[in-house]
Formats: C-alpha cells, sequence, structure tokens
C-alpha cells in the first residue's frame, strides 16, 4: 500500500504523526520558504516531494520576525508561505505516478533532484534544480 499526504511540518512531532500511517510507504509533499531547510532522506520509508517557494512575495514574516524577537533562526520556519494549488498538483500527480516504489523514487526522481519543484517570480513553476539567485541546494 502507498499512501501520499501533504504536511506543514517544522517539527519532529508532526513527521512522528504522519509516520503512524500502516502503509510500508508514504509519500510526503512538504512545501516552505526558500530560506528553511528541505526535508533530505533518502534512506527512510518516506518519499519526500517538496515545493520550494523562491518568489520572495509569496513569503511574509511570521509574527516573531515581525517583532524582531530570538531566536533569528527560527524566522524562516515561521514565515506564512502562499502555495499555489498549481505546484502541490504536480508533487501529488508524480507521487501518485511513483506508485510508491523507492526504488523508482532514489533512480527517477531524488537522484534528478526531481522530487522538487520551485515557485518562481511570477507564479512559474520549476521542475528541478534550485532557486535563481540562491546559494542554497533547496
Amino acid at each position: 500500500m502507498h499512501a501520499v499526504v501533504t504536511l506543514q511540518m517544522y517539527h519532529a512531532t508532526s513527521l512522528r504523526t504522519a509516520l503512524t500511517f500502516r502503509p510500508t510507504v508514504i509519500s510526503a509533499v512538504h512545501s516552505a520558504p526558500h530560506c528553511l531547510q528541505t526535508p533530505q532522506d533518502a534512506t527512510s520509508n518516506v518519499l519526500w516531494w517538496v515545493g520550494v517557494v523562491c518568489d520572495p512575495a509569496a513569503s511574509t514574516p511570521g509574527p516573531t520576525e515581525l517583532a524582531r524577537r530570538p531566536p533569528e533562526d527560527w524566522w524562516p520556519r515561521d514565515r506564512n508561505a502562499r502555495v499555489p494549488w498549481s505546484l502541490l498538483e504536480a508533487a501529488l500527480r508524480e507521487a501518485v505516478l511513483s506508485g510508491g516504489d523507492q526504488q523508482r523514487y532514489l533512480e527517477q526522481y531524488y537522484t534528478q533532484g526531481l522530487h522538487k519543484w520551485h515557485l518562481l517570480p511570477g507564479g512559474q513553476l520549476q521542475w528541478g534544480g534550485r532557486c535563481p539567485n540562491s546559494t542554497r541546494t533547496a
């Protein structure tokens, strides 16, 4: 059995909750602002599908960042990111097409960087690659 879930998680408890599903393999669709580290685990039974919001206009500061309160390294975690349906639809489609096959996921998606989509300025989606004007690999 293969289940596909969408998650907005920033704490380990959310991941533990997601892993209580009974299937052997689970596809998790995760979306986050480009400044936040995205899941990168090729050894678990979770097939990560990642939406990265590279458009600064689609991400706004959260309450802690607005108040300029420490710790500053938490600010990216708490940003408000608007994720369009087109990004989720693309990730969900590939998750379903993978059939939950871990070997296929690793060979055709993960190692090729095709488990990620980037929301670029103007709402354009980029499959694979990295955020433009960024030194990060997200």
